[in-house]
């Protein structure tokens, strides 16, 4: 294996570590979205259409916590194979 061909696979990982990293961090925003948003329904008094509200708001950072796990769990299984 030559040297260009090293520093190629060094930087398919390095870009797959990258993106990895920014979709792990994306989850993790919408995971404290839903902390925050549980805390802020738990502290204040609402009334029946806020909670209505606030309930969709959360079904949906939910469902793009959903596909940013799978995201990352993606991009983890991509780098194992880079890194083989």
């Amino acid at each position: 294996m030559d040297i260009s061909e090293n520093l190629k696979g060094m930087k398919q990982v390095t870009f797959k570590y990258g993106e990895t990293k920014y979709s792990l961090g994306r989850a993790l925003a919408h995971n404290e979205m839903l902390n925050a948003l549980a805390t802020y329904m738990d502290t204040y008094l609402l009334n029946e259409r806020e909670i209505e509200a606030l309930e969709q708001f959360q079904r949906i950072i939910r469902d793009d916590l959903e596909i940013e796990e799978t995201n990352v769990q993606t991009l983890m299984n991509e780098l194992d194979e880079l890194l083989r």
